[in-house]
Parts: structure tokens; sequence; C-alpha cells
């Protein structure tokens, strides 16, 4: 939920949204027992690649993956998290129906 309203209330690009991610990243890192550090991080991370899935200027074979890889982060960090568990599914089930393989990796 919060990762849509941070993708919906700062529409900017992937790029913005790489450098915010990789901040949240070390941020998290460098305070790996912050509650918040984590939460930013996850929600950092679902809005970048909820705005990679939407981009409409690029194809979906190269977004899919980012987008899938991102998702894929952040379930790594909350298992239930909302929005990248149906968005990952979304994805999965859009490669399963063409009948080709889900990407792998995160």
């Amino acid at each position: 939920m919060v990762a849509a309203f941070l993708a919906l209330a700062f529409p900017v690009g992937p790029a913005q949204w790489e450098a915010l991610q990789a901040d949240t990243q070390r941020r998290m890192e460098v305070h790996p027992q912050s509650a918040w550090a984590k939460q930013a991080h996850i929600d950092t991370t679902v809005a970048f690649g909820t705005t990679v899935m939407n981009d409409l200027t690029a194809k979906p074979m190269d977004k899919y993956p980012k987008a899938l890889a991102l998702y894929r982060v952040a379930l790594s960090l909350d298992p239930d998290q909302p929005e990248a568990k149906a968005n990952s599914e979304m994805i999965i089930g859009i490669y399963e129906s063409l009948g080709r393989p889900v990407p792998t990796g995160s």
C-alpha cells in the first residue's frame, strides 16, 4: 500500500527510483536493527518494481524480469508484502500463460 502510494505520489523515472533504492539499501546495511530502515527499503524496492513494471516505454521482455527481481528482493525481506506478492504472481502468470520460462535470480 505504501509502495503504491510512493510510486503514484512521486512519479519519477526508473533512474531516480534506482538511486533511492540503493540509498535505502545502504541505510538498512548501516542500521541492520532498524525496522524503519528495513521497511523503507522494502517500500522503495516495491515502488521501484512497480515503476519498472508500468513503464510504457520499455519492452515487456526488458521490464518484467527487472520488476520481478525487485519484487523478489522485497519478498525476501517481507514474504507477506502484498503488492510485491500480487505483482510477482501476475508477472509469473504472464510467463506461464505464454509458455515461457519464468526469469530466475534476484
